[in-house]
């Protein structure tokens, strides 16, 4: 007769309450499994979105000064504009791909992605991929006619490494949230006046949550209010499907 395999009680518990400091700690049968720390002055802006106008172009070094609207220009390379033809006082839509340094602006890109439980949804894109980190061939097989589904005329789909082994139904699920973020974020980006965000990282919590959650947790715990109310909005699109 085989073992009976034990089923592992995971709780996530979020701390917040301190403005300097967010931690989460994942307890697995009571004992301390995995801890995250994030600080206030290490918090990234990496992933936001913004709308955003084109202030100085400097052909020398095939770059472009951005306002981003946050004080300090951010710093966008010809190479990741995708070929747009870049002027004074044009608006883009970007995102920042590295957090701004000392005196240094952010650095961004027009190339833009948003993450997701399972796929990753790359507006504008054409490309269909399985993480490299599925090594399975029938399964990378599987996952590649399913992202070749997924793909639309108007976005690219990048199916994760966590959609290992997932039914086809939840990474559908998960890449319609996705759509439906893009398409609030592209609404977004026409009613309103650059330079402005137009999409915030979901943050510490948030990351966690999207990549850790799963049945076997049976409890959330958030200590600060208005992250609660966070976590509450955004998490059945953070589950990547109905938990």
């Amino acid at each position: 007769m085989s073992e009976k395999r034990s089923v592992i009680d995971r709780k996530i518990i979020a701390n917040c309450i301190d403005t300097e400091e967010t931690r989460v700690a994942i307890w697995e049968d009571g004992r301390l499994a995995e801890l995250f720390v994030e600080r206030m002055w290490e918090r990234q802006k990496a992933g936001e979105i913004y709308k955003a106008r084109i202030d100085t172009v400097l052909p020398g070094i095939h770059a472009a000064f951005v306002n981003i609207g946050d004080g300090r220009n951010a710093f966008l390379y010809l190479n990741d504009a995708r070929g747009l033809h870049l002027e004074p006082n044009q608006e883009v839509v970007v995102q920042v791909i590295k957090t701004a340094r000392k005196n240094k602006g952010a650095r961004v890109t027009t190339r833009l992605s948003l993450p997701g439980r399972y796929a990753v949804l790359v507006p504008g894109g054409q490309e269909s991929g399985v993480s490299k980190r599925i090594t399975d061939d029938e399964e990378r097989k599987r996952l590649k006619a399913l992202a070749k589904e997924l793909r639309g005329p108007g976005h690219g789909i990048i199916i994760r490494t966590a959609a290992e082994g997932v039914d086809s139904e939840a990474i559908a699920h998960d890449v319609e949230w996705l759509l439906a973020l893009w398409r609030e974020i592209e609404h977004d980006g026409v009613v309103q006046a650059a330079p402005c965000l137009l999409y915030k990282d979901i943050g510490l919590i948030g990351r966690v949550l999207r990549d850790e959650l799963t049945r076997q947790v049976s409890e959330i715990i958030v200590d600060g209010e208005e992250e609660y109310r966070n976590v509450r909005e955004h998490l059945p699109g953070l589950c990547g499907a109905p938990l």
